[in-house]
């Protein structure tokens, strides 16, 4: 599915229903795609933003049981690995075994920094573009 970009501008609520109707068949499309509903969720209109917020929600992958090792998501079309500790109290020493919901955001931050084409010098969030990116112990795990 593509979304359609002018549509989502000019007629944003008929563009969110439609793609809510679509559901649950086009999630994966849409969750790749999903940082042109986020801005959305900030519109003037209560009710473009609740069904954006709606949407978003519906795209949410559901939590599964985890016992460590390493994991994935995608934003953008660009994969972000990380990996988890085993959830176990007895050889973790009751840390390093979560990731925060932070780490993901700070990501997808990051990766949008580097697709922009407009960023001003000193901008608060630098391109990591050909770069690696290892965050140590602020709790934010990416």
């Amino acid at each position: 599915i593509d979304l359609d970009v002018l549509l989502l501008k000019t007629n944003p609520l008929q563009a969110l229903q439609s793609l809510q109707s679509k559901l649950p068949e086009v999630a994966p499309q849409l969750r790749r795609q999903q940082h042109l509903l986020c801005p959305l969720c900030c519109s003037g209109d209560a009710h473009v933003a609740d069904a954006a917020a709606k949407l978003l929600d519906q795209l949410a992958e559901p939590e599964t049981a985890f016992r460590g090792g390493h994991r994935c998501f995608c934003y953008r079309s660009v994969e972000v690995e990380y990996w988890e500790l085993d959830e176990d109290p007895e050889s973790d020493l009751l840390f390093g075994y979560g990731v925060w919901p932070v780490a993901q955001t700070l990501s997808r931050l990051l990766i949008d920094a580097t697709f922009s084409d407009d960023l001003q010098p000193f901008h608060p969030i630098p391109s990591v573009r050909g770069k690696s990116v290892l965050e140590l112990g602020v709790l934010v795990a990416v």
